[in-house]
């Protein structure tokens, strides 16, 4: 006689432990973090967000054979699609867009996705009454002085960056100067320095 082995449904607050733990100790891989996000995700609720960050962020980092403009790829796709649940069930925070932010600038520079980056922080985190803070910026600053658009960051997320009351720090400024040096435009690096 053969005995049924029925699937274990774990709640949805047993599968966010589980992700915590496995993140902290760092054994969280790959292939693990894609199956807890397929089963968290329709068991998930709002304070969810937490345990989808950490498992983001493993993809995003992807694994050692796998390259990281994949993984940044694969956490945009995986952030589509817990947009699709919707919001009210499945909020986002500072935290999730900050890691959108850094696979648009630094895993998907190569593609010319920083613009992608800068409709993140400038329109949908607004939309979706998420303030992007000093951190999202910065991650911003950073991508966009690899791409080497400068004009853009200074033209456009300084100003907004003030608009928000987000004052840049001396990350943000240190950024500033070392993008437009790089491109070769010291004399506003020079302006910016000393206003």
């Amino acid at each position: 006689m053969s005995r049924v082995v029925k699937p274990v449904h774990r709640t949805c607050l047993q599968l966010e432990r589980i992700i915590v733990e496995q993140h902290r100790s760092g054994s969280l891989g790959l292939e693990d973090a894609l199956n807890l996000f397929d089963e968290l995700l329709p068991r998930a609720r709002s304070a969810s967000v937490h345990a989808f960050n950490r498992v983001l962020t493993v993809v995003a980092h992807g694994d050692s054979s796998s390259s990281q403009r994949h993984g940044a790829a694969l956490a945009v796709s995986l952030f589509n699609t817990m947009a699709q649940v919707g919001v009210n069930k499945l909020a986002t925070d500072a935290c999730t867009f900050g890691i959108l932010i850094r696979c648009f600038c630094n895993g998907l520079c190569d593609g010319k996705r920083t613009s992608d980056a800068m409709d993140i922080v400038l329109r949908r985190m607004p939309e979706l009454g998420c303030t992007p803070n000093l951190f999202s910026y910065n991650t911003l600053i950073k991508g966009l002085s690899y791409g080497k658009q400068m004009s853009d960051t200074l033209n456009i997320v300084l100003r907004r960056m003030l608009e928000l009351g987000c004052t840049p720090n001396v990350v943000s400024y240190n950024t500033f100067i070392k993008g437009l040096c790089d491109e070769r435009r010291s004399q506003e690096a020079l302006e910016l320095l000393f206003t």
